[in-house]
C-alpha cells in the first residue's frame, strides 16, 4: 500500500458513517528513545473489527491507534478512527534494548502499514506498550506475544491465528467461566449468532467437557443454518424465526449466551422461558446496529437483567490461579484442539492493496460475507 519505504499508510474509518472509509499516506514514524517501528505484515478483517468501529466511541477503541490527518477535507480532528486489527508485524527500526530488528510479534494492531510503540514493562515472552495514549487502556489489547517464545504459534498457522486466536481467547474464558458457574444451574444453553467465529468457538470447548444431560442449541440465521450444523458442536440448530424459537422446551431451565446483541431475538428468547431462564449473558455484537438503535442498556420485560461478560475479569482470576505459564499452557491445549475445526470449516482468502481492503471491508459492515469464508489482508 504504501508507494515508497519511506512513507505509510492507514485505512481510516468515518466515525459518523462507518461504511465510509479513506486512505491517507504520510511520512513513516521513526522511533526516538526507548521506541520501537513496526511494519504490519499481516491481519484478519472480520465482523469483530466491525463492532469495533461500531462502538468505537463508547467503548473507547477509537482511541488505541489515533488518525492522521489529511488537512484537505475540511473534517474536524476526530472525524476519522483506526478500527484496531489482530495479526503480525515486524519490528524494522528500534531504540529500545527489548526489541531487535526482525522481530516477529502477534497483538492488537492499527489497520495501517506502521506501528510505532513505547515498550513498557517487557520479558522473554514479549512486550507491553507504554505508549501515553494508550494509558488507562484495558492491558490484553496493550500485550504484544514474541512468536518464537508463543507455545501456541505455528508459522504455518498464522492466518488462523490472526482470524481466531483473539476470538477464541474471550471463547476460552467464557467456557471456563460457565463451567466456575456450574452452567447455572441450566439445562439448555442458548447461543445466538451461533455461527460467529466466538460462539462456536466456545461451543467448541463446551461440546468437549460439559456434562451429557445439557444441551447446546444454536440460534442462527437461515442462510447459515447448514454452517451450523455442520460445526457438530451443537445438539440442535433453531433458526431466528419466532415460530422456530417458541418451539423450544421452555419448561427447562436455560440460560442465554447473546453473540448477537439483537435486542429483538434476546426480548424473544427472555419472554419465551421468563423465569426459567436461570442467566442471560452479553457477550457480543454481531448485529451490534441493534443495540445502537435500540440502547444499549434497555433491559427486556421478562427474565434476569443481561450481564456483560467481561472476560479480562475471568483471566485476570485464572492468571493468579494457574499463573501466566498455566494459563498459557491451557490456552495452547484448547487451540490446538480447535484448529482441526477451523481448517475444515473456513476458508481463507489473503487479500493485498487498497481496492481489495476497501471491497472486502464493505461486505463485512454490509453483513453480506459468508460465514465460511475468512479474510486476511497482506500490507
Amino acid at each position: 500500500m504504501p508507494t515508497s519505504t519511506n512513507s505509510a499508510t492507514q485505512f481510516q474509518i468515518r466515525k459518523s458513517d462507518i461504511h465510509k472509509h479513506r486512505l491517507v499516506e504520510h511520512d513513516a514514524p521513526r522511533p526516538g528513545p526507548g521506541q520501537a517501528l513496526l511494519k504490519v505484515d499481516r491481519f484478519a478483517l472480520t465482523a469483530n473489527n466491525v463492532t469495533y468501529a461500531l462502538l468505537g466511541e463508547s467503548f473507547g477503541y477509537w482511541k488505541f491507534f489515533p488518525a492522521t490527518l489529511t488537512g484537505g477535507d475540511n473534517e474536524t480532528d476526530d472525524a476519522y478512527g483506526i478500527i484496531p486489527v489482530w495479526g503480525f508485524a515486524d519490528v524494522i527500526a528500534s531504540q529500545h534494548d527489548s526489541l531487535s530488528v526482525g522481530q516477529r510479534y502477534y497483538g492488537y494492531l492499527p489497520a495501517a502499514t506502521h506501528l510505532l510503540v513505547e515498550p513498557g514493562r517487557s520479558s522473554a515472552a514479549g512486550f507491553l506498550d507504554n505508549a501515553p495514549h494508550r494509558q488507562g487502556m484495558n492491558s490484553i489489547y496493550n500485550q504484544y506475544a514474541l512468536t518464537s517464545a508463543d507455545p501456541g504459534y505455528r508459522q504455518s498457522d498464522e492466518a488462523y491465528q490472526a482470524l481466531l486466536r483473539p476470538l477464541f481467547t474471550t471463547s476460552f474464558l467464557l467456557e471456563d467461566f460457565i463451567r466456575d458457574s456450574d452452567y447455572f444451574a441450566a439445562t439448555n444453553l442458548i447461543v445466538s449468532s451461533a455461527s460467529s467465529k466466538t460462539a462456536y468457538g466456545t461451543a467448541h470447548l463446551l461440546h468437549n467437557n460439559k456434562p451429557a444431560h445439557i444441551k447446546l442449541i444454536a440460534l442462527t440465521s437461515k442462510r447459515n443454518r447448514d454452517f451450523v450444523v455442520g460445526l457438530g458442536c451443537y445438539d440442535s440448530v433453531v433458526s431466528y424465526d419466532p415460530e422456530e424459537i417458541d418451539q423450544i422446551d421452555s419448561q427447562t431451565p436455560a440460560a442465554y449466551f447473546d453473540f448477537a446483541g439483537d435486542t429483538e431475538i434476546r426480548d424473544r428468547v427472555h419472554a419465551h422461558f421468563g423465569d426459567r431462564l436461570q442467566h442471560s449473558a452479553n457477550i457480543g455484537s454481531a448485529h451490534a446496529q441493534s443495540v445502537l438503535q435500540a440502547g444499549p442498556d434497555r433491559a427486556p420485560a421478562a427474565g434476569p437483567k443481561p450481564e456483560l461478560f467481561f472476560a479480562p475479569g475471568q483471566a485476570k482470576k485464572r492468571l493468579r490461579e494457574w499463573r501466566p505459564a498455566g494459563f498459557a499452557e491451557r490456552m495452547a491445549a484448547g487451540w490446538d484442539s480447535f484448529l482441526p475445526v477451523v481448517r475444515q470449516t473456513i476458508e481463507v482468502a489473503e487479500i493485498a492493496g487498497a481496492e481489495e481492503l476497501a471491497a472486502a471491508y464493505a461486505a463485512i459492515a454490509g453483513g453480506t460475507a459468508a460465514a465460511n469464508k475468512a479474510t486476511i489482508v497482506r500490507l
